[in-house]
This record gives structure tokens, C-alpha cells and sequence, in this order.
């Protein structure tokens, strides 16, 4: 972001310049000579700042766009985790209860690690089964909590 900086300034302060030169120039057979100078000068001025530049000069980190994309790919880790946790218990014909998980995603290893996983069922239904189906299936040790009908 400060190669943008110095870039409009550099470009306003070549500007003004040029316009101060411009009424300063002198009428008469000379007059489109300093006109030309004048317009090779701003055009210069617009390339000059990219002598330095380079890529790091542009650095989004320092907008959260990392930060969104971290909070993206644990969202859809923790969607993915809940929605095998539903179909498991969806095909062994439990209903009637709420997954919630926290989950991050690790991309420079491709693996998601679960921070927790809460079962909500009614009572009727035994938790501890439930936990015990969840981990041997999936393997994962969920925490199952009976919340009434």
C-alpha cells in the first residue's frame, strides 16, 4: 500500500508542477516546445515510481484477507464435520437432535483439527450409545447431551 502512496504523490506533485511551468511558459514560437516538455514530464512522472516496485508492495494481510479465508475454510470444516456426523446418524435412524462443532483448518497440511463436537439429543434417545456409535464409526469422541423431548 505505500507504493500507492508514493505513487499519487509523486503523480499530484508532478501535476502541479507542470501546471505552474505551464503558465509560466512564454508565448510565441517556443510555446508548443514547452508544451511538449511539460507533457514528456508528467509521463515521466507517471513511470517513475514503478522503478521500485515489487510484488510485497502489495500487501493484502494487512486487510484481514487472510484472516477471512482462515475463517472460510474452519466454517466449511466444521459444515463438512457435522453434516457425516448427520448422515451416520441419519442411517442408523436416530432424529431429533442438533450438531455443533468447532474445527480448524490447517491448509499448509491439508488437515482439519476438531476442537469439539456437542451431539444435542431428547431424552428418550441414550447417549451413551450415540457417543459410542459416533466414535467407533467416525472416530471421533463427540460430547452427547440429552435436552428433553
Amino acid at each position: 500500500m505505500d507504493f500507492i502512496k508514493q505513487w499519487t504523490f509523486c503523480v499530484c506533485a508532478s501535476l502541479i508542477i507542470a501546471v505552474i511551468f505551464s503558465v509560466l511558459t512564454p508565448k510565441g514560437t517556443m510555446n508548443r516546445f514547452y508544451k511538449m516538455m511539460l507533457s514528456v514530464f508528467v509521463f515521466v512522472s507517471f513511470l517513475v515510481p514503478f522503478q521500485n516496485f515489487s510484488a510485497k508492495d502489495f500487501d493484502f494481510s494487512s486487510i484481514g484477507i487472510e484472516d477471512k479465508i482462515q475463517l472460510s475454510q474452519n466454517k466449511t470444516a466444521e459444515n463438512m464435520l457435522e453434516s457425516e456426523i448427520s448422515k451416520l446418524l441419519d442411517s442408523n435412524g436416530i432424529v431429533g437432535y442438533s450438531v455443533s462443532s468447532a474445527a480448524d483448518y490447517n491448509a499448509s497440511t491439508g488437515e482439519i483439527e476438531i476442537n469439539s463436537v456437542q451431539i444435542s439429543v431428547s431424552d428418550d434417545c441414550d447417549t451413551k450409545e450415540i457417543q459410542k456409535l459416533v466414535f467407533d464409526s467416525l472416530g471421533i469422541n463427540a460430547e452427547v447431551i440429552n435436552v428433553g423431548n
